[in-house]
């Protein structure tokens, strides 16, 4: 072998190398599984603090136990919500950022454990937060996460936050986070309903989605990597009673805006539907729906048009993929767009 050739097979050697460590991006998260010292507050050191509804029915402290290492970040007590902040970024608008963690919750059954996104201004004034990688106590043990921003809906914001946060009575731990930035485009719509593409994770179900059935009906649903439209992943709901449900977290509504939704349907057996849920400040108000879809086992596109002149008190809209007794359905490629 000549020297030139082995130089060649070195220098490619060498880029692969480099291609491949560029391909596992950096944790920008700081002390991401809380064995480094801990700060003058006693929280984990790159941690700015917390916050909680009311103010003294929390308390934050890092556990001696984890999922990995020794430690995790605890959060206890019994109110409305407890929130711990990590470092700010600046805001880089060719890059997407996400941001995953290990989780385990105890305690009420609508208590719930969560890693999530925070947004401010220039000036460091909170502007609202992506709220869907979450788990409740009926998931046990460690669980993984995942939440993707939602830069395009906060054209404002200047800076991005990691946050973990315990909704509810019962205890939270949280470690081994993740925060990363990717340059990739951007979404040239925007989507305002959450993980519609069911790609995130919040243990076995898509992030961002709750599952309800009538009094005395049962309702579940997971991810399924099997049946799905594009992607990885699509949202499995299944149930019987009076109505069964699957529902996105709420869209805070524009009145100078109308909305459209699009979604893709597979179902078995009863023929599903999506529709706009519509609510007041967290009071259901009522829905519009789509047609009824073929239970043919093929994938049906689905459509429905916000009608916010029949709900003028409507605060907030969800999506819901919903049928009549009995369901199994999958739903996938959710998109609301706002137009005016």
């Amino acid at each position: 072998m000549t020297r030139a050739v082995f130089s060649l097979m070195l220098l490619a050697t060498c880029l692969g190398l480099s291609l491949a460590q560029e391909a596992v991006p950096k944790n920008l998260a700081s002390n991401p599984s809380f064995e480094d010292r801990l700060g003058a507050d006693g929280l984990p050191d790159g941690w700015n603090g917390f916050h909680s509804e009311p103010a003294l029915g929390y308390r934050v402290e890092v556990a001696q136990s984890g999922h990995t290492g020794k430690r995790s970040l605890l959060a206890e007590g019994k109110g409305q919500f407890v929130v711990v902040r990590a470092n700010k970024l600046r805001i880089d608008r060719m890059k997407r950022y996400r941001a995953a963690g290990w989780t385990k919750i105890e305690g009420d059954s609508q208590a719930a454990a969560d890693v999530k996104f925070h947004y401010y201004d220039a000036t460091g004034n909170y502007l609202d937060q992506t709220r869907v990688a979450f788990i409740q106590p009926r998931t046990p043990g460690w669980q993984k996460i995942s939440v993707t921003d939602q830069l395009e809906q906060f054209p404002d914001a200047d800076f991005i936050e990691l946050a973990v946060a315990l909704a509810g009575n019962g205890k939270a731990w949280f470690d081994d986070l993740e925060l990363t930035a990717r340059e990739e485009p951007r979404p040239a719509v925007i989507n305002w309903v959450a993980n519609g593409d069911m790609e995130e994770l919040a243990a076995d179900r898509p992030a961002g989605w709750s599952f309800f059935a009538a009094e005395g009906g049962q309702a579940t649903g997971s991810a399924d990597e099997v049946v799905r439209h594009a992607g990885k992943r699509s949202l499995h709901v299944t149930g019987k009673g009076e109505w069964v449900a699957a529902g996105s977290t709420q869209i805070r509504v524009d009145r100078k805006k109308s909305y459209s939704l699009k979604a893709f349907l597979r179902a078995r057996g009863v023929e599903p539907h999506v529709s706009f849920a519509y609510f007041e400040n967290g009071k259901y108000l009522g829905q519009t729906s789509s047609d009824d879809q073929q239970a043919d086992s093929e994938w049906h596109e689905a459509t429905v048009r916000s009608e916010l002149a029949n709900f003028p008190s409507a605060t907030h809209l969800s999506v819901i993929c919903g049928g009549a007794n009995e369901i199994d359905a999958w739903l996938d490629d959710c998109v609301v767009i706002a137009e005016k």
